[in-house]
């Protein structure tokens, strides 16, 4: 594989593939950098009947670098304990913050699930014996690779973290749900401590009529602190319990019609959600932020009773969310076509905040939020986001993308995006760019890959890649 960037200059791999066995091999990954040396990498699997995993490490003696060894280490393990007794393992390791900046092409955390400045360390088990009862035991932390041009902060392990659940589920009729989580938030620096939640939901489901559902539910969401490393006096944290009622309710209409000459079924699908949450004191000054931010604006949060992600904060709310969908769906059951509009109202402000001081938003109505995806021809998908801000006229974020994969291993993708919102809680809401990328064969085992980030509002080219791939065949 050839492939060139700014920070390793042109680099050259020939990897070697041993197949050890029909349930385990080995990939060597000797890699030459025209800026920094040689650089040794292995890629190890293995598959048994009740364990896999996957193991990915390299290391090189840095030219440019004025330091130790330099290395990066991936490992993730799968293992069935016993009848409903899981276990995983991910753990991620880089030998410097420099790491990812060096090496953006390291195949070493090129999987789904990491980030290459946020490396996560985590082992789990899971408990799921079948029934409504489900358990997991967590020990979660992360190794922060720190960039001095744009630094973040440290977030907190979960030394460990326990999740009890019991859940049912019905279509018709009542439903019992209830969440109870322990967790040890540990940090360095900052304030620490336990925390733990219960939170009983009742839910009355009625989705059995041809047309329409209604759903009302009600919660509790009691949490409990015990602080420490605390600096501010003030920060009690005391107990708290928040009650949450809802009503998620919806009609579906449908009509045969035909879709670009095929017989289909269109539906017109209107949808009002309420939700109303008294309000509890919950400012920074009594409370920490150990996992808690607000969440960003989309169409699937417009369906939610809590606007922050976390449990350190729960929003006081009386708000009302109007929503349509339309799908046309072919006879086969292929939805060819979906479009959706909604736009949620705030009866009354709310107060919550996720620092000391209240909430300031006295928005009445949120963006309205336009969203359409839709299959033209098997080969070819689009997908279109719009936020709309109606007090001014004016589209405040756009994500559309086409999609083409003619064959396997053929695939050119174009996407447009831009977000001119410029939130000051909310990173990265402020930039306008074009992205093309693409895989194509050019002869029987050679491919060419690419892509291009072009930043139109600084109309320079904010990431780029070029590359030939070589398969040969391995066994």
């Amino acid at each position: 594989t050839l492939t060139t960037s700014s920070a390793t200059g042109l680099q050259v791999t020939t990897p070697y593939f041993w197949n050890i066995a029909p349930n385990r091999d080995l990939t060597l990954f000797p890699r030459y950098f025209s800026n920094r040396g040689i650089m040794l990498g292995a890629d190890a699997r293995y598959l048994e009947r009740e364990f896999a995993g996957e193991t990915r490490f390299e290391f090189m003696n840095d030219t440019k670098f004025d330091g130790p060894t330099r290395y990066a280490l991936s490992t993730s393990h799968n293992q069935v304990i016993s009848q409903g007794v899981r276990f995983t393992l991910d753990y991620n390791k880089a030998s410097d913050d420099f790491y990812a900046r060096d090496f953006p092409l390291s195949h070493v955390f090129d999987r789904p699930g990491v980030n290459r400045r946020l490396l996560p360390q985590t082992a789990t088990v899971f408990y799921n014996p079948g029934g409504a009862w489900t358990g997991t035991f967590q020990l979660s932390d992360f190794q922060l690779l720190q960039d001095p041009n744009a630094p973040v902060g440290q977030p907190y392990g979960r030394l460990p973290q326990i999740n009890l659940s019991y859940n049912e589920y019905s279509d018709r009729g009542f439903a019992l749900n209830v969440l109870s989580q322990y967790t040890n938030f540990a940090h360095p620096t900052a304030v620490q401590g336990d925390r733990l939640i219960v939170n009983p939901r009742l839910t009355y489901t009625d989705m059995q009529g041809a047309g329409y559902f209604v759903r009302p539910s009600v919660s509790a969401h009691g949490t409990l602190y015990n602080l420490n490393q605390v600096t501010d006096p003030l920060m009690t944290a005391p107990a708290r319990v928040v009650p949450t009622a809802s009503l998620d309710s919806g009609l579906i209409f449908e009509r045969e019609t035909r879709f670009f000459g095929r017989e289909a079924t269109q539906t017109l699908e209107p949808r009002v959600f309420y939700v109303y949450t008294p309000y509890v004191a919950q400012n920074g000054g009594l409370y920490p932020r150990f996992d808690t931010t607000i969440a960003d604006l989309s169409y699937g949060m417009m369906f939610r009773e809590n606007r922050f992600i976390g449990n350190d904060r729960i929003s006081d709310a009386n708000q009302l969310t109007l929503a349509m969908i339309s799908r046309y769906l072919e006879d086969g059951g292929m939805e060819r076509l979906r479009m959706a509009i909604a736009q949620r109202f705030n009866l009354k402000q709310s107060k919550v905040g996720l620092g000391n001081d209240l909430a300031t938003n006295a928005e009445e109505k949120t963006d309205i939020m336009l969203l359409g995806t839709g299959r033209i021809t098997r080969e070819t998908r689009i997908d279109a986001n719009l936020q709309y801000n109606q007090d001014r006229s004016e589209v405040n974020r756009v994500n559309m993308g086409v999609y083409w994969q003619p064959e396997p291993f053929k695939v050119l993708n174009a996407q447009y995006r831009r977000d001119s919102r410029n939130l000051a809680d909310i990173p990265n809401t402020k930039y306008e760019l074009f992205d093309l990328s693409s895989q194509w064969p050019i002869s029987n085992r050679w491919s060419g890959v690419g892509r291009i980030n072009y930043l139109l509002d600084e109309r320079r080219i904010g990431q780029s890649l070029l590359g030939l791939e070589h398969q040969a065949d391995c066994c």
